[in-house]
C-alpha cells in the first residue's frame, strides 16, 4: 500500500510540473474528466509546493529561472487566469530566454553579456525596465496600465485581459526586434568568417 501512496504522491509531483508548464504555455487541451482530475491534483500539488518553499525562502532569485520566479511570484492566480494566452515572446520574457546577451553567452554563443544597445547586462530585467533603447515601447504600454516593475507586471497582467495585452504587446515588439537584429548580427559575423578563408 505504502509504495502505491508513494507511486501517486510522485506521480501528481511530476504531472504537477509538467501540468503548470504546459497550462502556462497553453498547450493544455485534455478533454476526459479523469485526466482534469490527475491535472487538478498536479496543479493544486504543485502549486502548495511552490508556495511552500517561497514560504520557507528555499528559492533562490539568482540561477536557473531566477527571472520566472521574480516574475511570477505567487503560482495560484498565474494558474487560476481567466484571459491571455502565453505567446512564444512572452514565454522568453517570462523565462529569460531567447535574444538577451547574459544568456546566448551561457551557451557559447555571444562572446559577453553586455547590451548591444547600451552598457548594461543583457537580460530580462535591464531589457524590459532599463535599457533605453526599449522606452518608446515601455512608455506606450505604460499609457495604459501605469508603471510596473519586475515585481508587479505579471500582477498587473493578471489585472484584466487590456493590461495583458498591452504587457504583450510589449514583449512582442522588443522581442521581435531584438530577434531580429540578432539574426542580422549572426549573418553579418558568419559573411565575415566566410570572406576571411
Amino acid at each position: 500500500m505504502r509504495s502505491k501512496v508513494r507511486a501517486i504522491t510522485v506521480g501528481v509531483e511530476i504531472v504537477g510540473r509538467i501540468t503548470v508548464e504546459m497550462a502556462t504555455s497553453e498547450l493544455l487541451t485534455v478533454k476526459t474528466p479523469t485526466s482534469r482530475i490527475v491535472i487538478k491534483l498536479g496543479i493544486i500539488h504543485y502549486v502548495a509546493n511552490h508556495e511552500k518553499k517561497v514560504r520557507s525562502n528555499t528559492y533562490s532569485r539568482t540561477g536557473r529561472a531566477a527571472s520566472t520566479k521574480i516574475l511570477i511570484r505567487n503560482l495560484r492566480p498565474w494558474v487560476n487566469r481567466k484571459h491571455g494566452q502565453v505567446s512564444y515572446f512572452l514565454r522568453q520574457f517570462l523565462r529569460g530566454h531567447g535574444s538577451y546577451q547574459a544568456y546566448l553567452r551561457r551557451f557559447g554563443i555571444s562572446e559577453t553579456d553586455e547590451c548591444n544597445y547600451c552598457n548594461g547586462i543583457d537580460a530580462v530585467e535591464h531589457t524590459f525596465f532599463e535599457c533605453p533603447t526599449w522606452a518608446p515601447e515601455r512608455q506606450q504600454a505604460e499609457r495604459i496600465i501605469g508603471h510596473v516593475t519586475p515585481t508587479t507586471i505579471v500582477a498587473s497582467m493578471l489585472e484584466n485581459e487590456g493590461n495583458w495585452k498591452a504587457e504583450e504587446s510589449m514583449v512582442r515588439k522588443i522581442m521581435g526586434k531584438k530577434e531580429s537584429h540578432e539574426r542580422s548580427r549572426h549573418r553579418a559575423n558568419m559573411q565575415n568568417e566566410l570572406r576571411m578563408e
